[in-house]
């Protein structure tokens, strides 16, 4: 599968490359790629496409890259994002503030001082609807105990409403953000394509293209993916039983 040369704008190319192998991969449930994607790309791929980006959020603030994050210099992004009423174990109704930090959609709530504190809530399920135009997107998150610890129903792909109110949801919210443990267990696949682009690097003697001019080197590169695919599939089939290989 083919994809024009790209000068600029990869993740508009990654949506385009997206929805192209969108036929040829009818079970595929996610797509793990890096930050490059944006609010506007991540609502593509959720409504049109139909299967959950594995992207991070990009921070508030963070010049210090990784070691920032690991020495708590880090500061998220937030958004707020819903506000919902809920009944209490009491009989009684409270509105809850809802937002998202970090990319996971949390309890937002004051403190003493008039800080925002951010109670991540927990997902537990995801839905996807189809419609006419393409697909819906609606997680599912318990409430803690003290509000009664019923679930909550938010919607995660962005609509006219969130235009009206100048909210990016898809920018700030994420139905797999960094903080679950899913995140982790799925990111892990994102090298395995860094690894191909690797080994495309050493093929090359001395760092060089085998051809001229980006048409030629598409052609080099499609051969190689082939070769990638025969080599897969190949050992996959080795792994099967013999009665399922015939």
């Amino acid at each position: 599968m083919g994809l024009e040369h790209v000068e600029s704008d990869e993740a508009a190319a990654a949506v385009t490359l997206l929805k192209r192998a969108q036929p040829h991969a009818p079970g595929a449930q996610a797509v793990v790629w890096d930050n490059i994607l944006r609010g506007v790309h991540i609502n593509q791929i959720l409504t049109e496409v139909g299967i959950v980006p594995i992207v991070g959020v990009h921070a508030k603030k963070n010049p210090e890259g990784g070691e920032g994050r690991r020495a708590g210099r880090y500061v998220p992004k937030t958004a707020d994002t819903d506000t919902v009423t809920v009944r209490l174990p009491d009989g009684a109704e409270t509105m809850i503030h809802l937002s998202a930090c970090d990319g996971a959609l949390s309890r937002k709530q004051l403190t003493e001082t008039g800080e925002p504190h951010y109670e991540p809530l927990p997902l537990t399920r995801l839905q996807r609807n189809p419609n006419k135009q393409g697909f819906r997107w609606y997680g599912s998150y318990k409430l803690p105990g003290s509000l009664g610890g019923k679930e909550i129903s938010v919607r995660h792909h962005q609509n006219a409403e969130d235009d009206k109110r100048g909210l990016n949801r898809t920018e700030n919210l994420r139905p797999i953000p960094e903080s679950s443990p899913d995140f982790e267990r799925l990111r892990v696949l994102r090298p395995d394509a860094e690894s191909i682009n690797r080994g495309i690097e050493d093929s090359l003697f001395l760092n060089r293209a085998s051809a001229k001019g980006w048409r030629r080197q598409m052609v080099d590169l499609l051969g190689h993916a082939r070769l990638v695919n025969a080599l897969t599939l190949a050992r996959c089939r080795a792994r099967l039983p013999v009665e399922a290989v015939a």
